[in-house]
């Protein structure tokens, strides 16, 4: 049993890391990483601990809200996307691309892959600033945000979900 102050820490020591070079360097963009606990964060979280584990880099791109604290201790360094928070949803956030900021710490990070795991404008841009420097990426979906619509009758019924 753990207290309601202690929080879950996917951070990894440099004694856990292994010694190798770097093997891949690896930029995560997603939607929901270290201010809500919830699926998404804890897959991600799980994945930047076992890749940094395994001697790769990791850089992880998502939108957070200024001054909240973080639910979890992240695996991975955290870069924010400039966001506005979802109207219906408020503890996830709403991105229009990457922003300056983050596409530079992105060119600095200079990813090997990267692994796109948000179906928004976020996840879009990340994917036209790799294809355009031809460094390969993948996407993975965890929420099927269709589903929800029906429990939310102020969207409309046919609310456009873009594929990535």
């Amino acid at each position: 049993a753990s207290s309601a102050s202690a929080m879950l820490d996917f951070s990894v020591p440099a004694g856990e890391r292994a010694s190798l070079p770097s093997q891949q360097r690896v930029a995560i963009v997603t939607g929901s990483f270290d201010q809500t606990i919830d699926g998404v964060a804890l897959t991600l979280n799980r994945l930047a601990a076992h890749l940094l584990r395994r001697g790769h880099a990791v850089l992880v791109l998502c939108p957070g809200a200024p001054g909240r604290p973080l639910a979890l201790r992240p695996a991975a360094r955290v870069v924010r996307v400039p966001s506005v928070p979802l109207p219906v949803w408020s503890e996830y956030r709403l991105t229009w691309g990457l922003g300056r900021s983050a596409a530079r710490a992105l060119a600095d990070f200079s990813p090997s892959v990267i692994h796109v795991a948000v179906p928004d404008a976020m996840g879009s841009a990340a994917l036209h600033w790799a294809r355009r420097r031809g460094i390969p990426a993948l996407c993975s979906h965890h929420t099927r945000w269709g589903a929800y619509l029906d429990y939310y009758p102020s969207l409309p019924a046919r609310y456009p979900l873009r594929r990535l």
